[in-house]
């Protein structure tokens, strides 16, 4: 601001008219008015930088507000810092069946913060949170080096199942080899069943049944059709199970030992609650299609083989 004034006055005491004639008398104005230009130019231009430079650390008063976003965690009071502050790091909070995992920069959870770190500016720092999934009744089975699938529900969200080779290794090849095949996009969730399960899958599309990974069928499968479960679905013989499947929204433990238990749900428990309680037709449909988007599966290192059809 003091540069723009020290500019304007330049101007105006060099002000000159182009294209006009000067008389002596003007003529010797002009020039002792630079003459005093000259002299003042100098004094005028430090003092213009001594101001400016006091207007620009003016700043350095300016409080900066830090704000936390804990997304339904408990919360944490702002704070107020002076340009260079220290931003120390909070107290973590906490949230019920979540664990803390961080705090981060950007509301996509994509950088981490770096604390200690100094006050610019205003700033909001993001928390992120994942899902404690060690009170599920199937937390024995998880593990870092399962394969994952992400399922898209149209308008609804995601939710993501971990597959345990480990308990039904043909029923996991299988249910991969749907996803691989892109067999699943564009399904549904057809049948829906409040406080039993969901189903979706492919109802046209079976390359070829395999044999039913449960006790009743001969094969060793401890999985308990517990709440978050992932089991495929079957015809009466036992050896049909090709593209349907369910997940458990309540514990049922009679379909144990007869049905193939092979995932286990570690995100998106509300969007299965929400699927759950939709309106449905007499058959259990859902009276709005429950549009299954796609189905994509994160290996994670595992090894997938073709599945073992039926005899």
């Amino acid at each position: 601001m003091y540069l723009k004034i020290f500019l304007i006055i330049v101007n105006l005491i060099c002000l000159k008219f182009n294209n006009k004639a000067y008389s002596k008398f003007e003529y010797a104005l002009l020039k002792e008015r630079g003459n005093i230009m000259k002299k003042l130019f100098l004094p005028l231009f430090i003092l213009v930088l001594a101001l400016s430079g006091c207007e620009g650390n003016s700043y350095l008063n300016n409080d900066y507000t830090i704000t936390y976003e804990t997304f339904g965690g408990t919360e944490i009071e702002s704070i107020e810092l002076s340009l260079e502050a220290q931003i120390n790091k909070p107290v973590e909070p906490i949230k019920d069946d979540y664990l803390f995992d961080g705090w981060y920069s950007d509301e996509d959870l994509t950088s981490v913060f770096d604390f200690p770190s100094l006050a610019y500016s205003d700033l909001t720092i993001y928390v992120k949170w994942v899902p404690d999934l060690s009170g599920l009744p199937y937390f024995e089975y998880l593990n870092d080096s399962n394969p994952v699938i992400t399922i898209v529900v149209s308008g609804i969200g995601v939710l993501k199942l971990e597959l345990f080779p480990s308990v039904a290794p043909n029923t996991v090849n299988n249910f991969i080899m749907y996803v691989e095949n892109g067999d699943f996009s564009n399904n549904s969730f057809h049948r829906v069943i409040e406080d039993f399960m969901i189903q979706g899958g492919n109802t046209n599309s079976s390359i070829c049944p395999i044999n039913g990974d449960f006790e009743l069928n001969g094969f060793t499968n401890e999985l308990n059709h517990s709440r978050g479960v992932l089991s495929m679905a079957r015809t009466n013989v036992m050896n049909s199970a090709t593209s349907q499947f369910f997940i458990m929204h309540n514990n049922y433990f009679g379909l144990d030992g007869s049905y193939a238990a092979f995932g286990g749900l570690i995100e998106g428990f509300n969007v299965l609650d929400y699927i759950a309680v939709v309106d449905t037709d007499f058959n259990d449909g859902p009276v709005e299609d429950i549009v299954i988007e796609s189905i994509s599966v994160d290996l994670n290192g595992y090894d997938a083989e073709n599945p073992v059809c039926a005899n």
